[in-house]
């Protein structure tokens, strides 16, 4: 399907891309660059965690992006507009709670204000056509699109999703999100 929102802050359409066909090499080039970035960015994080913590357990060996189609969240933000608010892409929702990284992507340059701001990591992105960021979509990266925006800004983001069925163990149960011993 396809979602639209129109107010005087932003417009977001969220679709996914196979209702597009002639789009397809660009979808496939994208989720190339997504599932490349993703897989050296996780193995980079579970690294830097197995440095602090040898003990600890190191999750998921292979970040692949699922194989059901991503959705594309296409956004226009206006001058002075977009969401201002600190947040993160993960919550208790079953559409949110199966989120474990997030990307974006900036289609534009913008030269006054609209930086991607993650106060507890002390970054500030600027908006630069061509550049991809991706982060955790947990509480521990809160960010939100500077208030202080200018000009038009223009991206594409989404999600790296577990599977619908992760929580499942190996009993299972719904409730078991750990595999039995």
């Amino acid at each position: 399907g396809l979602l639209w929102r129109n107010d005087r802050k932003r417009i977001d359409i969220s679709t996914t891309m196979s209702l597009f066909r002639s789009m397809d090499p660009y979808v496939r080039e994208l989720e190339s660059v997504l599932h490349e970035c993703s897989h050296e960015y996780f193995k980079w994080f579970q690294q830097r965690q197995m440095e602090m913590d040898p003990t600890a357990d190191r999750g998921r060996e292979s970040w692949e992006i699922d194989k059901q189609p991503m959705v594309y969240k296409m956004q226009k933000t206006y001058a002075g507009g977009g969401f201002c608010q600190f947040h993160h892409e993960q919550g208790p929702d079953p559409y949110t709670i199966i989120r474990y990284g997030v990307w974006m992507l900036y289609l534009n340059d913008v030269t006054r204000g609209g930086t991607t701001d993650f106060p507890v990591q002390n970054v500030r992105v600027a908006p630069t056509e061509g550049t991809m960021v991706i982060w955790p979509a947990a509480y521990t990266h809160p960010h939100r699109g500077s208030p202080d925006l200018d000009e038009t800004k223009y991206i594409v983001t989404g999600w790296f999703e577990h599977p619908q069925d992760w929580k499942k163990g190996d009993c299972g149960c719904e409730d078991c999100s750990q595999s039995s011993q």
